[in-house]
């Protein structure tokens, strides 16, 4: 999160400095910034100070990144932004988690109509490594199982149906969900890539959500 600028927009210009190209706003820690998922709002979505560092992270060129965010907060940034976002971890269903909803994973929901938003702007959604000890059927939630490297790479194919290719990314936290993972280190990211091919995904789609040499961008 962008808890280290403690509420100073003009801080950002010194960890450009220190090499920061990719700044997710909020994380679980109540901050000047803006609301999470996770939590009962109290900005209703960015402050005043989260939506300067849009338009400050958009001038620098730093990399907008909306994860965790609450709806209201998608939508003010997409009407903000003059670059595109992106959602660098988390999963897409038909409505959007609250912080009210009675687990971690269902508040981290992210809803397909914002996913979309983001994608007609040119932004990329990240599907992130949680692998649920009790996974849904596949279209009524995260299906996707720990160690399933198999539903998660079905989980990939769905959401580019969806949004298209252009816009779905593998995401971050790789070796970051703790022990109920899917896909935790590049070994499970090339048992994916295989699944896909499996599933007759053609070459161009494939290579779009696979990590290349150098990238920059989100895993």
């Amino acid at each position: 999160g962008a808890d280290f600028l403690e509420g100073r927009v003009e801080e950002l210009r010194l960890a450009y400095e220190q090499g920061l190209r990719h700044l997710q706003f909020v994380h679980y820690i109540r901050t000047p910034v803006g609301d999470f998922q996770t939590a009962a709002p109290v900005h209703n979505g960015f402050s005043d100070m989260g939506k300067q560092l849009i338009e400050a992270c958009n001038t620098m060129g730093v990399l907008v990144d909306l994860a965790h965010s609450t709806g209201a907060g998608v939508d003010q940034a997409l009407e903000i932004a003059k670059a595109p976002v992106i959602w660098s971890h988390g999963w897409v269903d038909t409505e959007e988690g609250t912080w009210r909803d009675g687990t971690g994973l269902m508040r981290r929901r992210l809803s397909l109509a914002h996913a979309k938003k983001i994608a007609s702007r040119g932004g990329v959604i990240g599907l992130w490594g949680l692998g649920s000890p009790r996974p849904a059927v596949p279209g009524r939630g995260w299906s996707v199982g720990a160690r399933d490297t198999q539903g998660y790479a079905r989980e990939l194919a769905s959401l580019v149906n969806k949004i298209g290719a252009d816009h779905v990314a593998l995401g971050t936290d790789i070796e970051g969900v703790g022990s109920n993972w899917s896909v935790n280190s590049y070994g499970d990211v090339r048992q994916v890539i295989k699944h896909l091919e499996g599933m007759k995904l053609g070459t161009a789609v494939i290579e779009r959500a696979k990590p290349r040499k150098g990238a920059r961008k989100p895993l």
